[in-house]
């Protein structure tokens, strides 16, 4: 059994109610061979001060720059992982983790439109699903596509009710490795920072009414954090839960 190698590219997020870290995928170099990468497919699991390494068949391929969020629908709590790259593919599978089964399941969209392959994006799940602390949404917006290098400008929601995703208005500007998180009690979606694949970097808070009713806008606020991309954030309270 390989221990938890150090890795970047990971996808990490926490379930409050099982006071549970969980780890997926990610990059390291080749222990024999630093100058190769070796990507991984190992999910763990982070709780009182402890590692567990999660033994469970199927699930993702080995990837990094994927991104990860937990959801709570009427079918039970589950980790939400899409995108993420290997060394030849991008990625534009959405798969869930089941935190009670510890199972692995790649939902399939066979009607409509879905995003495309996307590395670097930013996702956050939230809205009501109807019971008390469910969720009924989940959020992608931008990233890259590593085939052709286009960076992303696009706003995708994916209804857990209907299984199928939607397009949404496109944000301001093209923009990868942002961070962001929906803010709930608020009815925003926010973006912060990332850089556009090329020289410009940003410094911006963006918000999206996820009402629908007034799109996307540029929020105000004194002393924000400089220029940066490749930065972790989350929303602290004003869940909806």
């Amino acid at each position: 059994l390989l221990p938890l190698l150090p890795r970047s590219g990971h996808s990490a997020v926490y379930e409050e109610g099982r006071e549970t870290l969980y780890l997926f995928g990610g990059i390291s170099p080749t222990p024999d061979d630093p100058g190769l990468a070796m990507f991984h497919s190992d999910l763990w699991k982070l709780k009182a001060g402890e590692w567990t390494k999660v033994a469970v068949e199927g699930g993702p391929s080995a990837r990094h720059e994927h991104r990860a969020c937990v959801v709570a629908t009427e079918a039970g709590k589950f980790m939400c992982v899409f995108g993420g790259v290997d060394e030849g593919r991008t990625y534009d599978e959405l798969w869930m983790f089941d935190l009670e089964r510890e199972s692995w399941e790649l939902l399939k969209v066979e009607k409509g439109e879905k995003p495309q392959s996307r590395e670097m994006h930013c996702m956050a799940a939230g809205g009501s699903g109807g019971g008390s602390g469910t969720c009924s949404s989940l959020y992608v917006t931008g990233g890259r596509h590593t085939e052709t290098g286009e960076v992303l400008k696009d706003l995708w929601v994916f209804d857990f009710k209907s299984m199928g995703w939607t397009r949404l208005g496109n944000p301001p500007s093209k923009r990868c490795s942002h961070g962001g998180g929906l803010m709930l009690d608020e009815g925003y979606l926010v973006l912060f920072g990332g850089f556009d694949g090329g020289e410009v970097m940003y410094d911006d808070f963006i918000v999206y009414d996820i009402s629908g009713e007034s799109g996307w806008s540029e929020m105000e606020v004194e002393a924000a954090p400089v220029i940066r991309f490749s930065l972790a954030s989350c929303v602290v309270g004003g869940g909806g839960e």
